[in-house]
């Protein structure tokens, strides 16, 4: 099973215990007589006019916690009819992705409903807007899902789905484990990869191993949440038996998201056939679906005030069906973009990122995971940042020197790590909205009347913004502007520094 099946009460109790209340606020507690509080911050979808930067204020972190051990990572690229499902709200910073199989209906469900129920959790914890109408200064809550293929085989497929959240003081974070056999389109149980006579024996194994990092383990959590399916239940890349859980559960806050690595499970008896075929599965992948490198075109630079430019730029894609169809408009008008690209995507979908290079278009960084960057700690900004440069180095043979911070959501640490890493900061002036009307009139009504050196927000996630992009490349040609990729209007960012448009 996808969600954990305790107690909403139980579910709320741990939340209110361990995050602050916040996050459960909604779910747990009467509206009414709450004292917590949040206002959105800078977005995509609704923040100051200059692109949404936010404070330099501190960073929402705590004590790091324990290096545990991580389910294997397979390329998924090798998925037939791979697709993803994205639920978003930019004002509210949550952005949710689960994977997507063509023809595979009892797994799209399951994935759609998973990511259903986090959004839904998720908007019963929103705290009520201040009483006065002004702002809060507590930090804004934000909620990131994303996912990644763990096993990969013609019989079967696991999926790692991991949820990070911020109730606005501290962050925590769910992983849920989906096992699916490809060929019966069936959801596999605990049930079905473990002997079950072996299930207590997996259990004091966990809990043994667990004691040894964890000072007072909620034993009777191990027991349920493995009973019940709750628990992370994958393979380490060396082949060991992993069992994961989620934060503020088996132990503190400050541990993270524990887990353990039970070596040899197979030789222990614990493995049922299907357990074998899973474990297969993880340690001999289908082969990556990875195509050559493209050749990569450098534009040169122009002058804002020497015409009229504007780029047009698109995020948190690519998408296996919208992006491909947005590259054919493009390409019909010799339009140049600059696409803002979340790692895990490029890293699903490698052939389109590849295309997007190959017909002259610019890559730029949006992270991994889209997390509200300026709720993490240095650490974690580098990693979803350099992650995802590394990916597109991997796929393009070129590594990009923007970044836009999901949300517009940056601060003093995001400016510091962001020089680090030798990346600008790449806002925008003009917010189509395009993500919260879902209307092609409004996305081009929001293109109007544009300066030179605008540099306009899109997402070609949305099938409704691909169909606006035609008409609004008319309107623009018409009007007399010529399009630009990003580092044609700033040719020379300086790390760090954040900007909005040229000119």
């Amino acid at each position: 099973m996808l969600r954990s099946e305790l107690p909403r009460s139980q579910f709320c109790r741990v939340l209110l215990a361990s995050l602050g209340g916040s996050l459960a606020l909604g779910a747990c507690t009467d509206r009414g007589g709450t004292d917590p509080t949040a206002s959105p911050g800078p977005s995509d979808g609704g923040g100051p006019s200059d692109g949404g930067t936010s404070g330099d204020g501190e960073d929402i972190v705590g004590t790091p916690a324990p290096a545990w051990p991580q389910p294997a990572a397979v390329d998924p690229s090798a998925l037939p009819d791979l697709d993803v499902l994205t639920i978003s709200d930019n004002t509210l910073h949550m952005h949710i992705v689960v994977p997507q199989l063509g023809g595979h209906d009892t797994l799209n469900t399951a994935t759609r409903e998973f990511a259903e129920g986090q959004e839904q959790d998720f908007r019963d914890g929103l705290p009520p807007a201040p009483s006065d109408g002004g702002d809060s200064e507590t930090p804004p809550m934000w909620i990131s899902g994303t996912w990644q293929a763990t096993a990969l085989s013609a019989d079967i497929a696991g999926f790692v789905l991991t949820t990070s959240y911020s109730p606005g003081a501290s962050t925590g974070q769910e992983r849920r484990s989906l096992w699916y056999d490809t060929r019966a389109g069936r959801v596999l149980s605990p049930g079905d990869l473990f002997v079950s006579e072996r299930l207590g024996d997996i259990t004091e194994a966990v809990t043994t191993e667990l004691e040894d990092h964890i000072e007072d383990v909620d034993s009777a959590w191990v027991d349920s949440a493995l009973d019940e399916g709750s628990a992370l239940i994958a393979f380490t890349a060396d082949g060991d038996l992993l069992v994961g859980f989620d934060s503020h559960t088996v132990g503190p806050g400050s541990a993270g998201a524990p887990a353990v690595a039970l070596p040899d499970p197979d030789g222990a008896g614990w493995l049922t056939e299907t357990g074998r075929t899973a474990l297969a599965a993880t340690l001999d992948p289908a082969p990556a679906d990875l195509p050559d490198r493209p050749e990569v075109t450098v534009h040169p630079p122009v002058d804002p005030s020497d015409g009229k430019f504007i780029a047009l730029t698109f995020d948190d894609g690519p998408s296996g069906s919208t992006t491909p169809r947005l590259l054919d408009i493009l390409a019909e008008h010799e339009v140049p973009a600059t696409f803002f690209v979340l790692g895990s995507q490029a890293q699903a979908f490698p052939d389109v990122l590849a295309r997007q290079v190959a017909e002259g278009h610019e890559i730029g960084n949006h992270s991994w995971s889209h997390p509200d960057l300026s709720g993490l700690g240095a650490e974690a900004v580098r990693e979803e940042i350099d992650r995802t440069s590394t990916t597109i180095e991997e796929i393009t043979g070129a590594r990009p020197t923007l970044l836009r911070p999901p949300y517009g959501a940056t601060n003093g640490t995001v400016d510091e790590v962001s020089a680090e890493l030798g990346v600008a900061q790449i806002l925008w002036n003009i917010d189509t909205e395009d993500w919260r009307h879902h209307d092609p009139a409004q996305t081009r009504t929001a293109m109007q009347n544009p300066a030179s050196g605008s540099i306009a927000l899109m997402h070609d996630i949305h099938a409704s913004t691909v169909d606006a992009v035609p008409q609004v490349i008319e309107d623009l040609k018409a009007a007399g502007f010529t399009f630009v990729t990003v580092s044609q209007l700033l040719p020379d960012p300086v790390p760090g520094e954040r900007y909005s448009q040229a000119g």
